[in-house]
């Protein structure tokens, strides 16, 4: 799997996107224990587009398991085996994640993020984000309102915790937010606040709606 940033389209979305990724993970991890996973989709919308991410928390020994270094390896090895279980897990990510714009496929990628935190550990988890790369984002920042949803199927059959959001920038607003159905506005609190996470499973389907105000005569 190819870096999101070196595949952008848009130069302009993909400052947006730098932007909001490099605050958005906040490098906390969930506040549960070290045994558990977390999912959380967010989005964020302005005239320069969409965009969409998903951030996966996983264990430490599940990682270290996965990744099978052995003593004998040398660093380079040891770099490699790390490379190579880091794509399978954005792969499996890309490949559980489904989004559409006003119910239909929109042509892009699910492509993982150059940020510092990506494939690493951080609060006793192993942290990765996937973003999805709009061939055309310019179509996508021109409609004057829209819906999201992202589909996620993936990591069904480990103990999970979930977690959304949406913002906007103005002119635009968020309209709706299945986040905000699920956790109201606990939605809002920091991510270390166990009340902003839930065992709901409701929030792997997330659909928020998009409108722009239109500008004032």
């Amino acid at each position: 799997m190819h870096s999101l940033f070196s595949r952008l389209p848009s130069l302009g979305l993909a400052a947006l996107l730098a932007a909001t990724i490099w605050t958005a993970p906040e490098a906390e991890a969930h506040p549960f224990a070290a045994t558990e996973y977390s999912l959380r989709t967010a989005f964020k919308a302005s005239d320069q587009g969409l965009v969409a991410f998903v951030v996966l928390e996983v264990p430490i020994p599940v990682v270290m398991k996965g990744i099978g270094v052995t003593k004998e390896d040398d660093l380079a090895t040891k770099k490699r085996k790390v490379a190579k279980y880091n794509q399978s897990i954005w792969s499996d990510m890309a490949d559980g994640l489904t989004l559409t714009i006003d119910g239909e496929a929109v042509e892009g990628e699910w492509m993982a993020i150059e940020h510092e935190l990506n494939g690493k550990a951080a609060e006793g988890f192993f942290v990765y984000m996937v973003g999805y790369a709009f061939a055309d984002a310019d179509a996508v920042a021109a409609k004057g309102r829209y819906t999201v949803s992202v589909v996620n199927t993936g990591w069904s059959n480990v103990p999970m915790w979930y977690s959304g959001s949406a913002v906007a920038l103005e002119p635009w607003t968020v309209d709706a937010n299945t986040a905000v159905d699920v956790l109201g506005k606990k939605s809002e609190r920091k991510l270390t606040d166990p009340d902003r996470w839930t065992r709901d499973d409701t929030i792997r389907h997330m659909i928020v709606a998009l409108s722009r105000a239109e500008p004032t005569p």
